[in-house]
């Protein structure tokens, strides 16, 4: 079920949270998100998802999970990355010379 209201240039989505994903459990309570995106990326987006066979709500929810260990992951690069030129790592070749 969803739910749309158009605007001149960007339309606003209400999508039930249908339990679509393998990552979630089955009894698994599940939230809502009512989103804005442009006209250009709605039909972009809308596109994709046709081509390729993909449910909306669990393209996002792999979008969403997808976006947040990337960030994750660059922020705990971002800290070993100090942590190493703190300890005088500052390429692969000091690395491979240490261990070597």
């Amino acid at each position: 079920m969803k739910s749309c209201r158009n605007t001149a240039n960007e339309k606003k989505f209400c999508y039930n949270n249908y339990k679509t994903s393998n990552t979630f459990k089955e009894d698994e309570q599940m939230g809502f998100i009512t989103i804005k995106i442009p006209d250009n990326l709605d039909k972009e987006l809308e596109e994709f998802l046709n081509k390729n066979r993909i449910p909306r709500d669990k393209f996002l929810q792999e979008a969403i999970e997808t976006y947040i260990k990337v960030k994750k992951f660059r922020k705990l690069r971002e800290e070993t990355v100090k942590y190493a030129e703190s300890q005088g790592f500052f390429d692969d070749e000091d690395i491979f010379k240490t261990i070597s």
